[in-house]
């Protein structure tokens, strides 16, 4: 139960508690929340019951308004447990209730089930709850059906459970075989699962920590916090925060007003969202980001990286493979990086430190501030309207410049030969070679500015 909803039921009975003491009515009594009793008076009985079964024969059990506890064991057969809960002041009428209320096996299309005779009385939870505590053989293949009350299901060995749950929690650990979860205002922890797991969800939150196979997932309003997966992992989550951490294959992560971050993973990385962080840290593979509105920032990053994002900026720092980034009123931060870079961007400042490689930058409405890590190999492209364009190079470097600048300047702190510098109008010229014999220099560095300055400088000179 969330916060929220423990402070609801506080104020409920609060609330009563002051109307009983001024007028001798109990208006909160039986109060519920999500379909269930949580105040009022009951009496409780118990009834026992155990059968052998086929373990080749699936396992279906059925119950609702009301707890479903279900353990694994090595035994060919099925023990069962049921509390009956009965909201009924008087005890020989709560008793006359709770004796219309049987546990049920029966053999129903090629299934064996498990349930009570609650239905068949049409009996609601208003009056009556019905709780099981059953221990059935770990290998048969297993279904549940649970309304209005909490599951949980442990210790099983088998191929295949499906869990089916509503406006309950639901608790599964230490379980051998694939499992199927269909749930909705379930609150869901999933802790040692070797299988696959497939789970939907909505309105309550997930944790998965140590599922050995791949997980397909997809929870709506509610947060999801996965960690430990052995296989791929394909999750969609709106309208929640998500944390994803050690995963070994391939991730993709998809949400619509989700904060999403992943970590420490081996494989690829896809993360697409709107109006919320998203971030990628330690992963082994390639990572694609695309963002809408926004922040996006990545870290620690082995393969390439391509990210999109608008009206948020972009952060990212120790990439060893090639990063490309697409942006819209983005500005951009990146740092350490070892294979270079492509950057269009818009109406924000971009600065790119400790690069590597070939550099190709286009921004328009922002300024540019970059400094090489070493002597430039590959060819740096830096187009800017209305900003100005500032590059640092080791003072050792070997580069041949065209640069340019409309109404701004053009300035290089380097010895240059084989230089020409012209001014026609407002546009500024100057190509030329720095640090080479006879004129022949390295890489080309070709820098297009409107409206800015152009400097071009020797690091450590000048800078901030």
């Amino acid at each position: 139960m969330r916060a929220r909803e423990i402070l609801f039921v506080v104020f409920v009975i609060l609330f009563g508690l002051s109307i009983e003491s001024i007028t001798g009515h109990r208006p909160w009594k039986h109060v519920r929340i999500d379909g269930r009793p949580v105040t009022g008076e009951y009496h409780e009985y118990t009834e026992t019951k155990e059968e052998a079964v086929e373990t080749t024969v699936p396992l279906r059990v059925e119950n609702s308004n009301g707890d479903l506890v279900i353990r694994g064991w090595d035994q060919p057969r099925v023990s069962v447990q049921l509390r009956k809960r009965v909201y009924i002041d008087d005890e020989a009428k709560a008793r006359q209730e709770s004796d219309k209320v049987q546990i049920v096996f029966e053999s129903q299309n090629g299934e064996t089930l498990l349930t009570s005779t609650r239905k068949a009385i049409n009996r609601d939870g208003d009056l009556l709850e019905t709780h099981f505590e059953i221990t059935v053989p770990s290998s048969i293949i297993l279904k549940t059906v649970n309304r209005h009350g909490d599951t949980t299901l442990e210790n099983m060995k088998t191929t295949d459970i499906e869990i089916r749950e509503a406006y309950g929690d639901l608790i599964v650990k230490t379980i051998t075989g694939n499992l199927k979860v269909l749930d909705e205002h379930s609150d869901i922890a999933i802790n040692d699962l070797t299988g696959n797991l497939i789970l939907e969800n909505s309105y309550d939150d997930i944790t998965l920590v140590g599922v050995s196979g791949d997980v397909k997932a997809k929870n709506n309003h509610g947060d999801v916090h996965i960690e430990q997966v052995g296989g791929s992992l394909e999750l969609q989550a709106d309208y929640g925060d998500v944390r994803i951490k050690r995963i070994a294959k391939d991730v993709t992560a998809v949400g619509d007003h989700s904060a999403i971050s992943a970590g420490d993973c081996a494989g690829n990385v896809t993360l697409r969202n709107s109006y919320q962080e998203v971030s990628a840290d330690n992963v082994s593979g390639d990572v694609q980001i695309d963002g809408e509105h926004s922040p996006v920032s990545f870290r620690n990053i082995v393969g390439q990286v391509k990210a999109t994002t608008s009206y948020k900026d972009v952060e990212g720092a120790a990439i060893k493979g090639f990063v490309e980034i697409e942006g819209e009123h983005t500005g951009v931060e990146l740092r350490d990086i070892s294979s270079g870079c492509t950057i269009k961007t818009s109406y924000s400042d971009v600065q790119v430190l400790e690069f590597d490689g070939k550099l190709d930058l286009t921004v328009h409405h922002g300024s540019s501030r970059l400094a090489a890590r070493s002597a430039p190999s590959a060819p740096i492209a830096v187009r800017t309207e209305y900003g100005d364009v500032r590059l640092a190079l080791p003072q050792s470097s070997q580069f041949q410049l065209q640069a340019e600048s409309l109404s701004g300047d053009v300035s290089v702190s380097f010895p240059m030969v084989n230089s020409f510098r012209t001014q026609q109008n407002q546009l500024v010229r100057m190509t030329g070679t720095s640090g080479a014999l006879e004129g022949k220099g390295g890489a080309t560095i070709e820098i297009r500015s409107s409206y800015g300055d152009v400097k071009v400088i020797a690091k450590g000179e000048g800078e901030d």
